[in-house]
């Protein structure tokens, strides 16, 4: 996937096409109307509700589910199978956007994801099958520019959204601008100076211990971006800038290693003179790196939302409920093996259901009326690793999440986060495939003919 065009932006405009959470809710057995009501409470422009209103008789019509009807009780695992191509879907869509625009999106949620409607392709395929995914209405991350950052750092700057969704947009980006200043105490652990192309000026790399109250060396990664102003005894001489990154964690503070912009031959044997004393009430300004990992925590908010949003609770709640687990897990997730299927569903289990029936596999199917029904078709130990890997993508636990903080991917292949994350996507999806039709030759069968189906739907007409 490329960056698209106006050409096709506007082909994808003219698709019917329905956004992420509407459709996840359809997928969840939501009736039209109530899909609709929702929405209005939402708010919905004009625009998007004649959009709505054009998608009425698909989704109104008898017969949406293969499995509906089903005496064996396959129906939730249906809905999970469907809701779960959802997700692979998107997943392979941001796998090729890290892949081939070498940047994150960092505005991921539910109305930038589209979810095309083809014209109808099979009689024998029910209409909730068919639909493909689409990343629009959203433009890749830009840059962040200022021209005073080194070039290869400024690589690795993005601007965040201007308003950074409060339940999609991961905690991090709502936080300080890029820039911000502390005060800072700073103490030279070493420095070594280097030649520099200019004539008449020199640089040199500065080992630092950045000391602040208001710095946790937890809340840095090694991308971010660190200026630091050092002031010399000598008032009259020009103030030293030091571009830096985290070099490590220290039991006060943080370890910095940098280069300095081109300075004085004379201003750096005055440095080396001053290199004991402690540089009190210097400036370091802040440049926090949002990438990769950003995304994948919107993914999960988004997977959470496609599991557990129902008539009954909304993504307000489950947000909330999300945050307070986050905030525990930690430590009955560390030291274990993330392949370790059964012992992390094992304590997740034991968490989740602490918070009485939000969590629950029933919140799979979207009306109460169905979901009084159970949900025994779906498998304890496949709904939990779903769960699992939601969490394993809204946190940054080192040994457990995908990644382990904000800025941890690797210049060059952004795209491996997703990668890892789809591969995981797909196998758990294969399991969820076998329960629902590897047990009778006329299921295999159907899933036959539902693949050949599919397949032609992962291509939009005219994009």
């Amino acid at each position: 996937m490329v960056r698209s065009t106006k050409t096709e932006v506007d082909s994808l405009n003219r698709c019917l096409h329905s956004h992420y959470d509407e459709f996840s809710d359809l997928l969840g057995g939501a009736a039209w109307n109530q899909v609709v009501e929702r929405r209005l409470l939402e708010g919905l422009s004009t625009d998007r509700h004649q959009i709505l209103l054009s998608l009425a008789p698909r989704f109104s019509s008898s017969g949406q589910f293969l499995f509906s009807g089903d005496k064996t009780g396959r129906y939730p695992l249906e809905v999970l199978w469907l809701k779960w191509n959802l997700v692979m879907s998107l997943c392979r869509e941001l796998k090729t956007i890290h892949k081939e625009l070498q940047r994150p999106c960092l505005n991921i949620q539910p109305t930038h994801v589209w979810v095309i409607i083809p014209d109808p392709t099979s009689d024998f395929l029910p209409m909730r099958w068919q639909f493909s995914v689409k990343v629009a209405n959203l433009e890749p991350a830009s840059l962040f520019l200022d021209q005073n950052i080194p070039t290869e750092l400024a690589q690795r700057l993005y601007n965040t959204p201007q308003n950074p969704h409060g339940v999609y947009s991961a905690p991090v980006m709502r936080g300080r601008p890029l820039g911000y200043e502390e005060t800072v105490t700073v103490l030279i652990r070493s420095m070594e100076r280097i030649r520099e192309p200019a004539k008449g000026s020199v640089r040199g790399i500065l080992e630092t211990q950045l000391i602040s109250e208001n710095i946790r060396s937890s809340e840095y990664s090694e991308m971010d971006i660190f200026r630091v102003t050092l002031n010399l005894p000598d008032e009259q001489a020009s103030p030293i800038h030091v571009w830096a990154t985290k070099a490590g964690s220290l039991e006060r503070g943080l370890l910095l290693k940098g280069v300095t912009d081109p300075i004085d031959p004379s201003i750096w044997e005055s440095l080396e003179k001053a290199r004991q004393r402690v540089f009190s009430h210097s400036i370091a300004a802040i440049y926090t790196t949002y990438h990769v990992p950003c995304d994948l925590y919107s993914l999960g908010m988004m997977l959470l939302r496609t599991l557990l949003v129902n008539d009954e609770q909304d993504m307000s709640s489950v947000d909330q409920t999300a945050r307070r687990i986050v905030e525990r897990l930690e430590p009955m997730v560390q030291g274990l093996d993330p392949a370790d299927h059964k012992t992390l569903s094992e304590r997740l289990r034991i968490r989740l259901t602490e918070e009485g029936g939000l969590f629950s596999k029933d919140s799979i199917l979207y009306r109460r009326e169905e979901r009084e029904a159970g949900c025994e078709a779906i498998p304890d130990h496949i709904w939990y690793d779903a769960l699992v890997l939601a969490f394993r993508l809204v946190t940054w636990i080192p040994g457990f999440s995908f990644c382990k903080n904000h800025g941890d991917y690797e210049i060059g292949n952004p795209h491996l986060p997703m990668e890892m994350v789809t591969g995981v996507v797909e196998r758990l999806g294969d399991r969820i495939k076998i329960e629902l039709f590897g047990s009778r030759q006329r299921n295999r069968e159907i899933l036959e003919a539902c693949d050949l189906v599919r397949e032609d739907l992962t291509k939009v007409k005219g994009v």
